[in-house]
């Protein structure tokens, strides 16, 4: 869930994240900044991530932005 939120935050905060070391929590987990930089491309493109066990084994989900008219870009994913 964390590649969506990112994908449509700012891009400030996007090249903050791809800048700071990354955690991997599972062998799934995207620690390359390359690899996470085309992954936030392609959830951008496609609107929406699919996530199987990259924060936790066994887990799967997927997300989106949340929309809110009055706001200038998505507020949750």
């Amino acid at each position: 869930m964390y590649a969506a939120a990112v994908a449509f935050a700012p891009e400030a905060v996007r090249e903050r994240v791809l800048s700071s070391p990354l955690t991997r929590f599972t062998d799934a987990t995207l620690t390359a900044p390359e690899e996470l930089r085309a992954r936030i491309k392609t959830i951008r493109t496609e609107g929406y991530n699919v996530s199987i066990n990259a924060l936790d084994e066994g887990a799967f989900s997927v997300a989106a932005p949340i929309a809110m008219r009055w706001a200038s870009r998505p507020r949750a994913a």
